[in-house]
């Protein structure tokens, strides 16, 4: 190799949201890795600000979750008014099953420097001022072309390169593909601003009216995020322009209840909405995640959402493969998986438009197409699709998981999580310090988890279910770690290292009547499950996924 070649295993081009959650997570799990980016600085606006329930149980980890919470503003719920201050619909996150009922508010460039702070933790820059501008891959690696905005070239030898950057993707045009979808001619104005008036704090607020529509989102430090569509009958902006405080103060005077003031803006601009993916998010060794892959409206920060959750998706299969404990096939499963969410999300919006304008024959046509397209990204419908969280997000179609003889399980186990569907959280015991400890802080560390539930009905000695765990840290040690919970108190001499779920909530939450297993993948994924402690089933589907 010549010595102007340099060499890394992952190459991540691109360092928005998801290029800079990705390199991080790749230094998490020990991958060489670089990231490079165009600019010459992080985002400096608000951009995508929602945070939903799901990247937030991420964010907690990866050991970020309380660092995000003491900057961001938690949102509970969503309320539609139309002319008159008169409420039509009103809905809450509170129910949510997770250890974070809501979503967070918080600005994008704050959202990057956090990712930036933790990724200067493990050691790691972003190299700015550089842009990839051509590669070249066979079945050994990519070779990349860089270039300075000095104009000095470099190449890079990569075993693998991810695409993080943005919709206008050098990678994926590279590649030669498009984003394939719509666009939606409407014209809308964003603007960070203070607002004066009676507005809540803790609530996404929407006004419609034949006229316009607005959005509120509270923002950290008192400010709001707010959206609005440009009245009928107004002509289009000029191109690169941007509105003023005066005119979206127009805007809500027409439109908004009538007592609030706009004041003191951040960022202002205009902006269309778009729905659009990519046909494929893997080409042999070059992948896609974030906008590069799929992008929505930057009305709600969904594509943030998204994107951080391709970059977990893709990272810990891309580490294994690395590392030789996994086949290169297992790759195949990031575009199996990613691109049948982003596919779901992209056809929210009809769901979102078509179930709006039927539940609300009063609104004009056109405000029920614009509460749709912004709700479509606020997820504050109750849809088929997902729910508002992000927790029902599923993978059961997977070719990397399996269900093995699920029939045998009876109802409760028929009800429960299935493989592929992401794993439950609840409360535990440990034994025996008798210490309060969370299902998902188990199974925090960035490697499989194998949980063996005794069972309600106790129906084999406990010795044989530690039996198993040890059999599996003697083959899989620094792949799998296997964790023994025992349904309702614990003798004086039962085995140490154990996990009590004393009133066996979590047994009933995941079906576990007699003893079974369920596999939990690094992201947090059912991998596998099985109604019975069936070994040789288990080492059979970890022969396909994982090579000792």
């Amino acid at each position: 190799m010549s010595p102007s070649i340099r060499k890394c295993s992952v190459l991540v081009v691109g360092a928005g949201p998801a290029g800079l959650f990705l390199a991080g997570e790749l230094n998490r799990q020990g991958v060489d890795c670089r990231l490079i980016d165009r600019s010459g600085g992080p985002c400096g606006n608000a951009r995508a600000t929602a945070i939903q329930p799901r990247t937030l149980e991420i964010l907690e980890q990866v050991g970020l979750a309380n660092e995000f919470l003491g900057w961001g503003v938690p949102i509970r719920g969503v309320r539609m008014y139309a002319e008159g201050n008169r409420l039509i619909s009103e809905q809450s996150m509170t129910g949510i099953e997770s250890p974070f009922p809501f979503k967070l508010s918080l600005p994008q460039s704050r959202t990057e420097r956090l990712l930036i702070d933790q990724l200067e933790r493990y050691g790691q820059a972003v190299e700015r001022n550089l842009e990839l501008v051509s590669f070249e891959q066979d079945a050994n690696g990519v070779r990349c072309a860089l270039r300075s905005t000095g104009g000095v070239e470099t190449t890079v030898d990569a075993d693998y390169l991810i695409g993080c950057d943005g919709s206008h993707s050098t990678v994926r045009h590279r590649l030669g593909m498009h984003l394939e979808g719509i666009d939606d001619p409407a014209v809308f104005a964003v603007a960070d601003v203070r607002i004066d008036g009676p507005l809540s704090r803790d609530e996404i607020t929407l006004y419609c009216s034949p006229a316009t529509g607005m959005l509120f989102g509270p923002l950290p430090e008192d400010r709001f995020i707010f959206f609005c569509d440009l009245p009928e009958g107004q002509s289009p902006p000029p191109p690169g322009s941007r509105p003023t405080v005066e005119e979206l103060q127009i805007y809500l005077d027409q439109a908004g209840p009538g007592d609030l003031r706009m004041h003191d803006p951040t960022w202002l601009a205009y902006f269309h909405c778009h729905m659009r993916l990519a046909p494929h998010y893997q080409t042999g060794r070059v992948f896609l995640a974030g906008d590069a892959a799929h992008v929505q409206s930057p009305a709600a920060g969904q594509g943030l959402n998204t994107g951080i959750q391709d970059g977990f998706n893709l990272v810990w299969k891309l580490a294994l493969v690395l590392r030789g404990a996994a086949p290169p096939s297992m790759l195949d499963s990031y575009h199996a998986e990613r691109h049948h969410i982003g596919k779901e999300m992209l056809e929210l919006t009809d769901q979102v438009h078509r179930r709006l304008y039927d539940h609300n024959p009063a609104l004009t046509e056109r405000v029920g197409k614009w509460a749709a397209s912004v709700l479509a990204h606020y997820h504050m419908m109750h849809l088929p699709l997902r729910t508002t969280d992000e927790t029902r997000i599923s993978y059961h179609r997977s070719f990397i998981v399996r269900e093995h003889q699920p029939q045998q399980g009876g109802s409760a186990w028929a009800a429960a999580p299935r493989a592929g569907d992401r794993a439950p959280d609840g409360q535990l015991l440990s034994y025996p310090e008798d210490r309060s400890i969370r299902l998902f802080e188990l199974i925090r560390e960035p490697r499989h988890h194998l949980i063996i539930w005794e069972g309600t009905q106790r129906q084999m000695a406990r010795h044989a279910l530690h039996d198993l765990a040890a059999a599996i840290v003697t083959s899989y040690s620094n792949l799998i770690k296997p964790r023994v919970i025992l349904y309702g108190k614990a003798p004086e001499s039962e085995v140490g290292g154990s996990w009590l779920d004393p009133n066996g909530d979590l047994h009933r939450r995941y079906g576990a009547v007699q003893p079974c297993l369920y596999l939990i993948r690094p992201d947090g994924y059912i991998g596998f499950r099985s109604p019975t402690v069936d070994r040789e089933a288990l080492l059979g589907y970890l022969e396909e996924i994982i090579v000792a």
